[in-house]
């Protein structure tokens, strides 16, 4: 999201700022290189709620994910400034696709929370705090799923800390997007990289996969 934002960024201020249009330009041109400033930046979840659609992933599922309760976690790169394709405060693009998969969406109001991102390098109390309000938050959820991989480390790595510094457990399974539409798929597991995760419980991955 972050990479997203900073490309986004560069693109509206190419159309709108003709002065650092024309000396973005000058540098380039030393290198016979141009940009045009056409070019529109689509973060993964425009492309995949907008110009795929949740009717063709729900058309594509193998093992669906029913009885699971999905918190979709969105945070705040993908949203703010630019409301290209949600609404900051109140997002819904992720819904629908977790409603493709045959999963539950879980009813909260902290998808568009920040998770502290970079304070938890600079400012780590600051994040740990932010992190321990969302855990909480997802509490009777089966696993938040998130479309920022940043938001994701924040969410997994974090759990004990924010645990301690709340005084109660908040151990819950975090999924990336595509990691949660691949297992409705019936992706390899492999191929998802769930083995890579910080925060899933194993249980839920057998839960999924049991009867494909």
């Amino acid at each position: 999201s972050a990479c997203y934002l900073n490309l986004r960024t560069v693109a509206a201020k190419m159309r709108s700022n003709a002065p650092l249009a024309a000396q973005i330009h000058s540098v380039l041109n030393t290198e016979e290189l141009h940009l045009d400033g056409r070019v529109r930046v689509h973060h993964l979840l425009d492309v995949l709620a907008t110009d795929l659609g949740p009717a063709a992933i729900r058309t594509r599922v193998v093992q669906p994910l029913e009885g699971l309760r999905i918190a979709p976690y969105y945070g705040c790169q993908c949203l703010r400034p630019f409301a290209d394709f949600d609404d900051p405060e109140m997002p819904i693009s992720m819904e629908p696709l977790i409603r493709a998969t045959g999963a539950e969406v879980f009813p909260w109001k902290m998808g568009g929370r920040c998770c502290g991102a970079s304070h938890m390098s600079t400012q780590r109390e600051v994040g740990i705090r932010l992190v321990a309000d969302i855990l909480e938050a997802a509490r009777g959820a089966d696993a938040v799923v998130t479309v920022c991989p940043m938001c994701q480390l924040n969410l997994e790595a974090f759990q004990g800390l924010a645990g301690r510094a709340a005084d109660q457990d908040l151990h819950i399974s975090v999924l990336y997007l595509p990691q949660l539409l691949g297992l409705a798929l019936n992706v390899d597991t492999a191929g998802l990289g769930v083995g890579m995760n910080l925060a899933l419980d194993a249980a839920l991955v057998r839960r999924v996969t049991a009867a494909a």
